[in-house]
Formats: C-alpha cells, sequence, structure tokens
C-alpha cells in the first residue's frame, strides 16, 4: 500500500468500528496485518469472550471433520455419531439440519439464564455434576419446534460441539487449537469452550 492509501483504509475503519460496538478489528493481507484497531479498553494482549462466534467455529470444525472423513455425509442422522441420544427428537436431526439450525428442537436459549434460575439444556450443562443428566434430558425433550425451519439455537450447536467431541475423544479447544488456530498461526491464548 502507498502511505496515502493507507491512511484511507485506516480512517474508514477507524470511522466503521466508531459507529459499532466493535471490541476488536483485524484486516489481514497476503499473511501480514494491514490493520489492528480495538475500542472499549481493549488490545492484543486481552483475550475475548467469543459467545455466538463459537457457533461459527464449531461449523468450521464439523466441515473440517467432513473433509477427514470423520462426518461421512451431512446428511448422516445423528444417532450415528451420538447413539446414546437416539431416542431424543435430535437422534432422527442430521447434522446439515444442526448446521443450518433447522432441527425443529426448541430450547437452550441463554435469555440471562444462571444454572440455577436457567431451563433446560443450559440447566443441564452448568448446573449439573452428571453428564448423564444431559443425556436424559435431550432423550426426554420434545421437539416443539417445525423440522426444516430456521431458529437460532445454541441447543443446536451444542449438540453439535458434542458429536465433534465424541467422534475425534479431544474437546473444542483441542480440536480449534489442532485444526485452525495452530495452522493459521494464531496464539495459544485462544480458546472455545461449547
Amino acid at each position: 500500500f502507498s502511505k496515502n492509501t493507507s491512511q484511507k483504509i485506516f480512517n474508514k475503519v477507524d470511522e466503521y468500528i466508531s459507529k459499532y460496538p466493535i471490541m476488536g478489528f483485524l484486516v489481514i493481507k497476503n499473511g501480514e496485518i494491514v490493520v489492528e484497531r480495538f475500542q472499549y479498553g481493549r488490545d492484543q494482549n486481552m483475550i475475548f469472550r467469543g459467545m455466538s462466534m463459537s457457533k461459527t467455529v464449531t461449523s468450521i470444525l464439523t466441515g473440517i471433520a467432513h473433509s477427514k472423513g470423520l462426518i461421512q455425509s451431512l446428511d448422516d442422522k445423528v444417532e450415528k455419531y451420538w447413539p446414546e441420544i437416539k431416542k431424543s427428537p435430535y437422534g432422527a436431526v442430521t447434522i446439515k439440519e444442526l448446521l443450518l439450525m433447522t432441527s425443529g428442537v426448541e430450547g437452550g436459549s441463554y435469555n440471562g439464564f444462571t444454572a440455577s434460575t436457567g431451563s433446560g439444556i443450559f440447566r443441564e450443562l452448568f448446573g449439573s455434576k452428571n453428564p448423564n443428566n444431559l443425556i436424559e434430558y435431550l432423550n426426554n425433550i420434545n421437539p416443539n419446534g417445525i423440522k426444516g425451519n430456521f431458529r437460532y439455537s445454541n441447543q443446536d450447536t451444542e449438540v453439535l460441539g458434542r458429536i465433534l467431541c465424541k467422534i475425534t475423544k479431544k474437546n473444542i479447544s483441542q480440536l480449534t487449537s489442532e485444526w485452525l488456530w495452530q495452522p493459521m498461526g494464531a496464539k495459544k491464548k485462544c480458546q472455545v469452550v461449547v
């Protein structure tokens, strides 16, 4: 970039992030950082909570698992990879439906709940010390939704993440480190929790 072009890009980025609640913004071109900006007292050494960005990471990991043959087809049903929840409405849902959030199984919204006051899957994930409670919960839920209709779903992504853990025998942080962060040269501080 020429100095003039660079300053124009910096100005556009600065203008853009001043309008939106963006904590960090990074532009990389040809392997080099072109622009790196932070707001709200953040800097490049801080660890950020990924929140729903983790859904994208989980989807990327699913694609990698598929390309490695660990998931044979996106049309495979959940029960093939997680037979313990075969009785659940999720048993008949496909990997593709989880990725598209079209499972028809509703529930699992954060909505500010805590483990003690929350409901559904998050009570089981954060409030229970027994991992079998999650399986029991999933096997006893009702679909409530319409299969094929999109509905933003934390629960669909949670099920997808559990499938990845089962088929790889690794947790999501390990997979993300091995399959994404290390190949791209990211810092080891990066962590994904699903």
